[in-house]
């Protein structure tokens, strides 16, 4: 009876350890920065006002792209594509630790990201190599703001960066 208890307990916690481990996204990639890449969709943030009335804000949608820089290894290289029905616009957004809707800080101030310049076809893109050595580990977003104050209230987009190898 002992040994079954003992039996039916270890197989009850590798259930539990393997719960786990999915719901944590399974064990760390173990990367070098020249190993890897980050990536995610630019998604419109959802509106939860509470108000039948319809959002001010923009649609945002588009891609991220997040690289060590292959000339300067303490570098990131950030690629951002987005479309947007506001066309012949300028919009900000910063690389954020954390994911989306958190309020975390970005890594360098706002101004340290060039601005996307989006054109008559309501497309724009940026290529920017910033002073940031490309992280390994941990949870990262990138923001899209609606205006030049760059604060949590005026994210209108986010990409939740996914690590994986290039």
């Amino acid at each position: 009876m002992y040994k079954q208890s003992r039996a039916v307990g270890a197989v009850a916690l590798l259930a539990v350890c393997a719960a786990c481990a999915k719901h944590s996204g399974g064990p760390a990639l173990a990367l070098t920065p020249a190993e890897a890449k980050w990536s995610g969709a630019i998604l419109p943030k959802e509106q939860n006002s509470g108000q039948a009335a319809a959002s001010r804000r923009t649609l945002i949608n588009g891609q991220v792209d997040m690289v060590a820089d292959a000339d300067y290894p303490t570098r990131t290289r950030i690629d951002i594509t987005i479309g947007t029905p506001v066309t012949n616009s300028t919009v900000l957004w910063a690389l954020v630790p954390d994911r989306c809707g958190t309020g975390g800080v970005s890594v360098l101030p706002v101004n340290a990201f060039p601005p996307i310049e989006v054109g008559p076809s309501g497309r724009g893109e940026v290529s920017a190599v910033v002073p940031f050595q490309l992280p390994t580990q941990g949870n990262f977003h990138i923001d899209i703001y609606e205006s030049r104050r760059a604060t949590l209230a005026d994210v209108q987009a986010c990409a939740e960066l996914k690590l994986h190898a290039k």
